[in-house]
C-alpha cells in the first residue's frame, strides 16, 4: 500500500484510539450519572444539532482538503464565511426551540435546544482551522486537542449537575466541547501551515470550491434524513427511554467504527487526491484497504457477539441491560458498515462528489423503506434489524456506483478479495467460536474478571493468528483489475 497513506492512516488510528480511550472511559462515568430517558432526551435534540451543523458546514471542509494550492487570504475568506453562517444558523436553531419543543410535548426539549444552540455556532468555527490540520495530516495534535476537550467539558457537565436539571447538563456537554475545541484550535493552529485564521473578505474560494461543496452538502443533506429518522421515530413513537436504550447500543456499535474505518477515512482523501487522475491506482488501494478492513471486522464482529453483556455492563452499568440485545442485533451489520464507510473519501479522493451524492440518494431510499417497514412491529428491536438489513443492500449499489462510473473498471476483482478474505479467515472464526462458547459456561460471578478473560481470549486468538492474519491483508495478486485469485 502506498507508504505515505500508511502512515497518515497509523497515524489517524493511533489518534483516534487515544481519544476513544478517554471517551469510553467518560462514557462509564457519564452512564452511570445519568439515567436512560436523560440520554433519550438529549438524543431527541441531538438530531436537530446535528441538522443545523449540516446546514452550517455546506461541505465546505471536504472542499477545501481537495484543493491543492490556498491562499492566506482565500483561507481567511473561508474562515470568516463559516463564522457568519455558524451564528446566522445558531440563532435560527434557537428561535426554533418553542415549536421543536411543542412537537415533544415537553418545554424542557426547548430548553435542552436553548443549551445545544451555542455548539452549532462553535463547531462551525472549528470547520477551518480543524481542515488545516487533516490536511496537513496531524492527526496526533487533533486527538490530543480533542481529548483535552472531552475532559474539560465533563468536568463542567459535572460540576453543573449540582445546579441544573439532569438533561439539562447532560445537554450541555456538547457546548462545552464544542467551545473549548475552537479555543484549543485556535491556539495551536499557528503550527500550521496556514497559521491562526482571521477575518478577512477574500471570497473567492468559495466559488473554486462551490461545485464539490454543493455535491458534498447536498450528499450530507440525503444522508442526515435517512440516518436520522429512525431517532426521530423512536423519540415520537416509543419515548425518550427507548431511545436512550437504542442510541446507546448504536453509539457502542460505532465506536469500532470510529477507531477504524472512519479513522482510515480522515487519512485517505488527503492523501489520495494527489493521484485522482490515476483510476487504476487509486482502485487497487481501495481493495487492499478493503481486504483489511473486512479480515479486522470479522475479528470485531466474533468478540462483539460474544461479549455483547459483558461490554454493556462494564461500559454502561446494570441499569442499561436492554441495551445488550440492540448492540448483538447492530453487530451483524459491523462488517459491512467498517467496508462502506470509507467508500465516501475514495468518491471525495476521485473529485466524484455528484456520485457521493447519488450512493447517497440510493441509500436514502433504502434506509427509509426498512426503517417504515420496521414500524409494522412497533418495537426498538424491528428498528435495530432493519437498519442492519439497509446497510447489506445499500454496499451493493454504493461499490456499483464507485467502480462503474467511478473507477471506470470491473467490481469483480474487489468481488474476490472479499471472498478470499472470508475464506482465509474460517480458521480463524472457528476458534473464536470454540473458545468464546467454551467461556461463556466457565465465567465467574464478578463481571469484571470475565471482562479481563475475555480481552485475555482476545488477545490470545490474535496473537496465535497473527501470521495467516497478516498473510491476508498481504496477500497480493488479487488487486489488478482483470487478475483472478
Amino acid at each position: 500500500m502506498n507508504k505515505q497513506l500508511n502512515r497518515a492512516i497509523i497515524t489517524s488510528v493511533v489518534g483516534k484510539l487515544s481519544t476513544y480511550v478517554v471517551q469510553f472511559l467518560l462514557l462509564m462515568l457519564y452512564a452511570r450519572l445519568f439515567a436512560p430517558n436523560d440520554f433519550g432526551v438529549v438524543a431527541s435534540i441531538a438530531v436537530f444539532v446535528v441538522f443545523f451543523q449540516l446546514i452550517s458546514d455546506i461541505g465546505l471542509g471536504p472542499a477545501l482538503i481537495n484543493e491543492e494550492k490556498l491562499s492566506k487570504p482565500e483561507w481567511d475568506g473561508a474562515f470568516t464565511f463559516t463564522c457568519c453562517v455558524g451564528i446566522v444558523i445558531a440563532s435560527l436553531f434557537a428561535l426554533a426551540s418553542t415549536p421543536i419543543g411543542n412537537y415533544y410535548g415537553s418545554d424542557l426539549y426547548s430548553q435542552v435546544i436553548l443549551v445545544m444552540s451555542p455548539a452549532i455556532c462553535f463547531s462551525c468555527f472549528c470547520i477551518v482551522p480543524n481542515t488545516a490540520f487533516v490536511k496537513e495530516l496531524k492527526f496526533s495534535a487533533l486527538a490530543i486537542l480533542d481529548s483535552i476537550a472531552h475532559l474539560c467539558s465533563f468536568i463542567m457537565v459535572y460540576l453543573l449537575t449540582e445546579y441544573v436539571n439532569d438533561a439539562i447538563a447532560l445537554a450541555s456537554k456538547a457546548t462545552f466541547f464544542s467551545i473549548i475545541k475552537f479555543m484549543l484550535l485556535m491556539v495551536f493552529s499557528n503550527t500550521t501551515d496556514m497559521k491562526m485564521p482571521t477575518l478577512g473578505v477574500e471570497f473567492s474560494i468559495l466559488k473554486k470550491v462551490k461545485r464539490f461543496a454543493m455535491y458534498q452538502f447536498s450528499f450530507g443533506m440525503v444522508n442526515y434524513f435517512s440516518r436520522n429518522s429512525d431517532n426521530i421515530i423512536i423519540a415520537k413513537f416509543m419515548g425518550s427511554h427507548s431511545l436512550g436504550i437504542y442510541d446507546q447500543a448504536y453509539q457502542l456499535m460505532r465506536y469500532p467504527l470510529q477507531l477504524t474505518a472512519f479513522a482510515l477515512s480522515s487519512a485517505i482523501q488527503p492523501v489520495m487526491v494527489s493521484h485522482k487522475g490515476n483510476m487504476k491506482y487509486i482502485a487497487e488501494e481501495h481493495n487492499k484497504l478493503s481486504q483489511k478492513l473486512l479480515s479486522l471486522s470479522l475479528v470485531i464482529f466474533l468478540y462483539i457477539n460474544f461479549n455483547a453483556d459483558l461490554i454493556v455492563l462494564i461500559i454502561l452499568g446494570d441499569k442499561w441491560e436492554e441495551v445488550i440485545i440492540i448492540l448483538k442485533i447492530f453487530n451483524y451489520s459491523l462488517p459491512i458498515q467498517m467496508l462502506i464507510a470509507t467508500s465516501g473519501a475514495f468518491f471525495q479522493s476521485i473529485g466524484r462528489p455528484d456520485l457521493l451524492f447519488r450512493a447517497g440518494l440510493i441509500g436514502a431510499l433504502i434506509f427509509l423503506t426498512c426503517i417504515l417497514s420496521s414500524l409494522l412491529f412497533f418495537t426498538i428491536e424491528a428498528v435495530a434489524w432493519s437498519i442492519s438489513l439497509s446497510f447489506l443492500i445499500n454496499s451493493i449499489s454504493i461499490y456499483y456506483l464507485l467502480y462503474k462510473f467511478g473507477f471506470k473498471t470491473s467490481v469483480v476483482p474487489f468481488s474476490k478479495c472479499l471472498l478470499f478474505t472470508v475464506r482465509k479467515m474460517i480458521p480463524y472464526s472457528l476458534t473464536a467460536i470454540v473458545l468464546y462458547s467454551t467461556l461463556n459456561y466457565l465465567y465467574f460471578a464478578n463481571i469484571y474478571i470475565n471482562f479481563l478473560i475475555s480481552i485475555g481470549a482476545f488477545f490470545i486468538l490474535l496473537i496465535s493468528h497473527i501470521k495467516p492474519l497478516m498473510s491476508i491483508m498481504n496477500e497480493r495478486g488479487l488487486y489488478k483489475s482483470g487478475e483472478s485469485s
